[in-house]
This record gives structure tokens, sequence and C-alpha cells, in this order.
């Protein structure tokens, strides 16, 4: 998956972008099936890294093959998962908060 996978950004006269598995850039107006596809697929990651972001101050991406990034380093064989529903974004949510503690707790 790329690293850019799921990311939406909006373009000024253009509409809403996401990206798709491939990195490929996927429209709001000319291929509304595939970007709807694209926002359930990735919703719920979007709110536990926002989630996570709130509750450590720490800047969280994904990176190539969806490895969890914290403040610019790569975890290696740390990846975010993509959770279906708000039950599986919990359940992720509480496994990362401890690999993210255990990370900033060796960094201080």
């Amino acid at each position: 998956m790329h690293q850019d996978a799921g990311t939406l950004f909006h373009v000024f006269g253009e509409g809403y972008f996401i990206y798709d598995e491939e990195g490929n850039e996927v429209s709001s107006f000319s291929e509304e099936d595939e970007f709807d596809r694209l926002i359930k697929k990735f919703r719920h990651r979007e709110f536990m890294r926002k989630e996570l972001e709130e509750i450590f101050g720490v800047k969280l991406d994904f990176g190539l093959n969806n490895y969890l990034v914290i403040n610019g380093a790569a975890i290696e064989g740390v990846s975010w998962g993509l959770p279906v529903d708000a039950f599986e974004q919990q359940q992720q949510t509480e496994k990362l908060k401890v690999t993210i503690e255990a990370y900033l707790s060796e960094r201080k």
C-alpha cells in the first residue's frame, strides 16, 4: 500500500481528492464511486490517527507498507490496521496507545 493512501486533500476550483492504494489521485467529481469507496475504507484509520495525535501530542503518519510513523520516525514492524467500524477502531487505538507510550518513554 502506498504511504499516501487515504490522504484527503482539496484543490481550489477542482474539489476534493483522495489517494488510492497505489498512490493515484481520485477526484470526488469525476470518480465519485471510487472516491466514496476510499473514504469509507480509510475513515476510521483517520479518526484513529487524529485521536492518538491529540492524546500524545505527536505527529503520526502512515509510512510505506502502512508502517506507523511517529514524528517522522518509521517504527518498523508496527503497522496501522484498516478498521472497518468504530469497534475495530477502538481495539486498534488501544493497541497503538501501548506502542506509542513505549516509544515515547524510550525517547525520554
